[in-house]
């Protein structure tokens, strides 16, 4: 008798067991399946009762970290609901990732109590797969056939590191020493300076150029990215031939003005100037200027003692600027006779006298 009664104790007991509501929570699917910064998750989570029992459950409380924050849900979760043995629901709720996320794994858990207090906890992950983002800036300025620097400034603004970063500068005028800088890794937020000494051809044309670079990094594959730089092209110093004056007279000395004048950007400075003539000497034929600025004018005076009419002669100014530079004019200058009336004098003499003499042969007959 004692054997029967333990034996229906433990077949009720048992009964009493399998009676119990079994609660189960999983997360059957997440979109998107890696996450970028920035992106709102759609998680589908079942909540299964896998016993015999109904039971009520509270609402299903999401646990996030920094980053990740609960937007809600769409389902009864929010509510309470009840679910029969064997029963399950499926629900979804919203997660969303900041910006500023940096890539990792961002710990999610979800708490479900019942009616009588007895939690379920499901722990699941989401992946954050941030881009870094590069962002080159760059400022100079240099002469044209000239030398300068110009200042790399590389930030790093997105969501990862980006690695064996390297930016390769060309451009058809301009040589760069180097032409390949290395800037290493950069971290999220973080910026590299670096300066790259330029050379210019003398062709390059005055004003805004942009220099093309290519960036290149790795992040999982290596990535190649194209951008530019600015950088200000200034006017070299140029010195011209302005104006030319001369009161050239036949055998006599005379004088010559040249003027010069200074249309680049920059200073011109070492100005000398040597004059030549065909055929005709040139007193004081060196002078010195010394400097001029830009849109300056200046005028040098030589004096020329011109042997026929039309007299070539050759201004050689040399100057310095970035580098050093050479200007060569030839011109013609006319020269006149010294007395250009006495031609006319004589001939009128000669009609005069000519004049004279017939009347008195006339007189005569």
């Amino acid at each position: 008798m004692k054997k029967l009664f333990a034996g229906i104790s433990i077949l009720f007991f048992l009964g009493i067991v399998s009676a119990q509501p079994v609660t189960e929570i999983q997360v059957q699917d997440q979109s998107p399946a890696i996450v970028e910064p920035g992106e709102t998750v759609e998680m589908s989570v079942v909540v299964a009762n896998n016993g015999d029992s109904e039971e009520d459950y509270q609402s299903l409380d999401v646990e996030t970290v920094d980053s990740v924050s609960y937007r809600g849900t769409t389902s009864n979760y929010k509510d309470g609901f009840s679910l029969c043995g064997g029963c399950q629901t499926i629900g979804t709720i919203y997660l969303k990732v900041s910006n500023d996320a940096s890539s990792g794994s961002y710990p999610v858990d979800l708490n479900l109590e019942s009616a009588d207090s007895t939690g379920v906890v499901e722990k699941t992950v989401l992946e954050v797969d941030g881009a870094p983002e590069l962002v080159l800036k760059g400022d100079g300025s240099v002469m044209q056939g000239g030398s300068s620097q110009i200042n790399l400034e590389l930030e790093n603004t997105g969501k990862d590191l980006a690695s064996q970063v390297t930016a390769s500068l060309s451009h058809p005028l301009i040589s760069f020493q180097p032409s390949k800088v290395d800037f290493g890794s950069l971290e999220t937020g973080e910026s590299i300076e670096n300066t790259v000494e330029i050379n210019t051809d003398e062709d390059l044309e005055s004003g805004p150029e942009t220099v093309p670079v290519t960036l290149s990094y790795t992040e999982g594959t290596r990535i190649t990215e194209n951008t530019s730089v600015p950088i200000d092209v200034l006017k070299d110093v140029k010195l011209v031939v302005s104006q030319i004056e001369s009161d050239g007279v036949i055998g006599s000395e005379s004088r010559l003005m040249i003027e010069l004048e200074n249309t680049g950007e920059s200073k011109a400075e070492g100005i000398k100037s040597k004059i030549e003539c065909e055929d005709s000497s040139v007193t004081d034929s060196e002078s010195f200027v010394g400097s001029l600025d830009s849109d300056e004018n200046i005028p040098t005076v030589y004096h020329v003692m011109p042997e026929k009419e039309k007299v070539e002669c050759t201004l050689t100014t040399t100057y310095k600027g970035e580098n050093e530079k050479t200007l060569e004019e030839s011109f013609e200058i006319s020269a006149e006779n010294e007395n250009p009336v006495l031609p006319g004098l004589t001939v009128l003499l000669v009609l005069i006298v000519s004049l004279l003499y017939w009347r008195r042969r006339s007189k005569e007959d």
